[in-house]
């Protein structure tokens, strides 16, 4: 097995189980096994459970701006239809979602694991992109406050409906919930960009 094969084999591994035991109830030993790789393997790609970890999460980070910045470059899309194709991203990848949400839920000090992206200064993945067009279309200048309301706003609202659809509502018969079919949350995710923006265009700078 060559040493790129390898690490994927580890950060696959590794993923699962951060997900189901946390950072701290996963150990290396536990990911070597399952991974069938030794120890030294690991921590000559690694160096540490904490370099693996950090890894893992700013591989999550950089797909995402990178979806988004291949989207946002073939088609130049309003603000609504990107914040719509980043939901369709999280629905699309909902397992991969759910599995790094519970990663960052899983550590003390996860929050301060540098993702090493251009998105830094602007938290979400994607978050720089987004920023910029809810710069230009929000009609005055906007405070960082605003941008970070704005942002935090969107960013919660399709992370949080596309794990539910994802956990509760995923094989559940529409008619039973009409309003969970993905047509709906789409409608749901356009109607609350446009709630932001109208805020923003009225908010005092």
């Amino acid at each position: 097995m060559n040493d790129l094969c390898t690490k994927e084999k580890i950060l696959k591994t590794a993923r699962v189980l951060f997900a189901d035991h946390g950072f701290e109830g996963t150990s290396v030993r536990d990911i070597a096994k399952i991974a069938e790789v030794n120890v030294a393997s690991l921590n000559y790609h690694f160096s540490s459970k904490e370099n693996l970890f950090k890894e893992i999460v700013t591989q999550g980070f950089g797909e995402c701006a990178a979806e988004m910045k291949a989207y946002c470059s073939a088609h130049n899309p309003r603000l609504e239809d990107a914040i719509v194709h980043l939901f369709q991203y999280f629905l699309g990848s909902s397992h991969d979602l759910v599995t790094r949400f519970k990663i960052l839920m899983s550590v003390k000090h996860s929050q301060h694991f540098s993702v090493g992206t251009e998105d830094e200064n602007f938290g979400p993945p994607g978050g720089k992109i987004i920023a910029e067009m809810i710069a230009a279309e929000a009609g005055r200048p906007v405070s960082q406050e605003d941008m970070a309301f704005a942002l935090g706003t969107l960013y919660a609202h399709i992370t949080q409906v596309a794990l539910i659809h994802h956990c509760l509502y995923k094989n559940v018969p529409m008619e039973k919930y009409p309003y969970r079919s993905v047509e709906a949350l789409e409608k749901g995710v356009r109607r609350l960009t446009a709630l932001i923006l109208a805020d923003l265009n009225t908010s005092k700078v």
